[in-house]
This record gives structure tokens, sequence and C-alpha cells, in this order.
């Protein structure tokens, strides 16, 4: 090989900073996305990208396995995302007619009476 490769940095975002940078769906700057790429991608497939939630401080559970990440992460918005429930299920505690939620001044931290399965 000539050590044509000899002197490079052996990490990828040394080499791929500019790709990083130039990614914008998502965002990877904005994102606050790490700047280690094996993270969410390997070396045999760039795309898709993988990214696993159980390494965070929400991993994903029953219901939530199922979304698409733009559910929660609108507007490619990856920090500061709230985690209680409420947060995104107001519209439904606030819909729930049998039993009507709001009228017994029932409790906003939904994990009281429910889970995500």
């Amino acid at each position: 090989m000539d050590n044509q490769f000899s002197g490079l940095p052996r990490d990828c975002y040394g080499c791929h900073q500019s790709d990083y940078q130039a990614t914008i769906s998502p965002n990877h700057v904005s994102g606050d996305f790490p700047t280690d790429c094996s993270m969410c991608h390997s070396e045999a497939s760039w795309s898709p990208a993988t990214f696993d939630h159980n390494l965070t401080d929400f991993p994903l559970t029953g219901a939530h396995q199922t979304v698409g990440c733009e559910d929660c992460h609108d507007g490619g918005q990856f920090v500061a995302i709230p985690t209680d429930c409420f947060s995104c299920h107001e519209g439904d505690y606030n819909g729930v007619s049998d039993p009507n939620h709001v009228a017994n001044n029932f409790s906003q931290d939904c994990t009281e009476c429910h889970n995500t399965a």
C-alpha cells in the first residue's frame, strides 16, 4: 500500500468532518450529535443510520418503539426533549371521557396508571 494512508487520522470524524457539518437531516451540529460516527453508522453502510436509545436517558419501550423519530424529534431537535408523558400526551389526557381525567382531577403523571405497553 506504500503507506498512502500513513499519518491520516484513524477516527471517522478526522476525515469526514465536512460531512458531519453538512448533514442537515438530521442536523448533526445543532443536534449536538457525537463526533464518534460509529455510534450511529457503520463502515459497511453509512445509511441508514441506527441509534441505540438504550444508551440514553429515555430508552424506547412499548409503543414508543414503533413511532418515527420525527414524532418526538420535531424539526430535528435531539437535545432537551421532555421525557415526561404529559408533554406529548396532553391531548390524550384532555380528550379521555371515560373516565374524564380532567373532571376527576387525575394526576398528570401518566405512569401512576399507565405504561408504554
